[in-house]
């Protein structure tokens, strides 16, 4: 039997936010240890607080020696057809259909990105091999 999806919603709070995060990621690499994790990009320019979420998470991550695959939402979004759709709700259809059992799921839409995003990782990763 599968493992329940792990999701959070974090504080409005900065703070708590970044806080929480750091412990949640911990918390999950105790349940699951990972070899190999995927992150997609995000321009802290224009996104500070998901940015400095990212920074967060990745140094937990590095700091269990695990590894980091960077992919841009853009890459992911190529990898579902072409033309490449243009829109996040387009590849969430085909994660629909590809896995039914998350649809109306807490955190659905997080979720489909989450397994586009992992599906591009692992089809990459079979392809260099």
């Amino acid at each position: 039997m599968a493992a329940p999806p792990q999701v959070r919603q974090l504080s409005s709070n900065s703070d708590k936010a970044l806080n929480s995060a750091a412990s949640f990621i911990s918390s999950v690499l105790q349940k699951y240890p990972l070899g190999r994790t995927a992150l997609e990009t995000i321009p802290h320019e224009t996104e500070v607080l998901r940015g400095d979420l990212m920074d967060i998470i990745s140094g937990v991550l590095i700091e269990q020696g695990i590894s980091i695959w960077e992919v841009s939402k853009r890459d992911v979004l190529a990898s579902f057809g072409y033309p490449s759709p243009r829109f996040r709700d387009q590849v969430r259809k085909t994660i629909s259909v590809i896995w039914p059992g998350v649809n109306g799921s807490f955190g659905s839409p997080l979720l489909k990105d989450a397994l586009a995003l992992g599906l591009y990782c692992q089809v990459e990763y079979l392809f260099n091999l």
